[in-house]
């Protein structure tokens, strides 16, 4: 809506305007008050300006390029070290000054107001000594201030003092306003001077949209950022429950298979203590049956002096009933052959269930590891190797270690204050 309303407003005025009527000189009946020339918009005795950057005492630059910088009926332009775009140009090795380093803009509207933006430079902008918001608003500067590009480093202190001149230097433009201040010409504006108002107009309006367009722009890059964080807050709070959520889910299925692998081996050593007490049971049969066979050969010893008949009796109940105990003794011994056959069997099937059960618990745990280092390397990506927290503004060195840009920023200050080089250092491996 604004740029349609600046383009009507545009086609508008540089249409023709109509003479206006010539004044009567000879006619001294009372006239209606007519038109001044006096406009709230600046005259053309001020379409003119100047600013000047003189460098103060403490500026010891050896570069006389650099010692003043005159800018003229510019309302906006760049100071800093690339000649494609700024109009305050620096040498390409002058220290502590960026690519790109601060933007002026002046307001004819408005008293010629001055005011300086920072373009986040790495060094800054001070006004007065006082350095401002990189990321704010513009500073307004005044006729006489001191500022200074970048930090006071060494022997290096670009320090200049602002001066502002307003007028013009032409015979024409005096000329112009000499013939503006006539009697005659002072009763009513001529056409010329009413198209200068309305491109003055037009400027004032560009002015204003540009400014409007300027603090909408900080606005939502503000909002962007408010909202690009809350995301990746969001995100990493919901990677963080995920992560939990699925560390419990194989912690109780690991929880709910050593349960069970327990009640199965408790079973089994239940079956083992059975079996237990039944050999043991069958040892004590055993031994009672050796030890009837031995009474029982005694009283066979005995009883040799009996009758041969009743010794006959006697041999063959005994024989008979020595083959019975062998017969029971085989049965014995074979039963405790099935019950070491079978002792062994299930003493394998256990073997081979222990065996499975620690194969599953050893894919569980490679699962489990692999998960762990995914987590570790995602963590390690999206982490700042300087305030171990979430990066935000990620920024890589050429020695590959990524870190948030303010920390980077922090770092750098701190170690151009500690350190006389003029390079700085990784924090992490100390790399130029």
């Amino acid at each position: 809506a604004l740029i349609f309303f600046f383009y009507n407003f545009t086609m508008t005025t540089k249409r023709k305007l109509p003479p206006f009527p010539a004044d009567d000189t000879t006619n001294h009946s009372p006239q209606p008050k007519k038109r001044k020339v006096e406009s709230p918009v600046r005259s053309p005795a001020t379409s003119e300006w100047r600013i000047r950057f003189t460098a103060t005492a403490q500026n010891k630059n050896k570069h006389s390029n650099e010692r003043v910088f005159l800018i003229s009926n510019k309302r906006m332009f760049k100071m800093g070290r690339d000649p494609g775009c700024c109009d305050m140009l620096f040498n390409a090795d002058t220290p502590m000054i960026s690519r790109v380093h601060c933007q002026f803009v002046l307001d004819p509207t408005h008293d010629h107001q001055l005011f300086v933006k920072d373009l986040e430079s790495t060094n800054g902008v001070f006004v007065n000594g006082e350095q401002i918001d990189k990321f704010g608003a513009p500073k307004e500067v005044h006729a006489g201030d001191t500022v200074r590009f970048g930090k006071i480093f060494k022997e290096f202190d670009h320090s200049y003092c602002v001066s502002i001149a307003v007028g013009a230097d032409d015979d024409t433009s005096n000329a112009e306003n000499a013939e503006n201040t006539l009697p005659g010409n002072t009763a009513e504006a001529s056409p010329t001077h009413d198209r200068r108002r309305s491109s003055a107009s037009i400027e004032d309006i560009e002015s204003v949209l540009s400014k409007a367009l300027e603090k909408r722009m900080i606005e939502f890059n503000e909002k962007m950022e408010q909202k690009l964080a809350a995301k990746e807050e969001e995100n990493a709070r919901m990677k963080q429950l995920l992560y939990e959520k699925e560390m419990q889910q194989l912690k109780q299925q690991t929880e709910q298979q050593k349960l069970e692998w327990e009640q199965k081996q408790h079973a089994i050593e239940q079956q083992m203590r059975e079996k237990e007490a039944l050999a043991q049971k069958l040892r004590a049969e055993k031994e009672q049956i050796e030890k009837e066979r031995t009474q029982q050969t005694e009283e066979n010893n005995k009883k040799q002096a009996m009758d041969l008949q009743k010794m006959k009796e006697l041999e063959e109940a005994a024989k008979t009933k020595e083959l019975e105990n062998e017969r029971k003794l085989k049965d014995i011994e074979a039963a405790q052959q099935q019950l070491d056959a079978e002792r062994r069997k299930e003493s394998e099937e256990l073997q081979r269930q222990k065996d499975e059960m620690a194969a599953q618990l050893k894919v569980k745990d490679a699962a489990l590891k692999e998960q762990e280092e995914k987590d570790e390397t995602m963590e390690e990506e999206t982490t700042c190797c300087m305030c171990y927290d979430i990066l935000l503004m990620a920024h890589s060195l050429e020695c590959g270690h990524t870190m948030c840009h303010q920390c980077i920023r922090e770092w750098m200050d701190e170690n151009k204050k500690s350190n006389s080089s003029a390079y700085a250092v990784c924090p992490i491996c100390r790399a130029e």
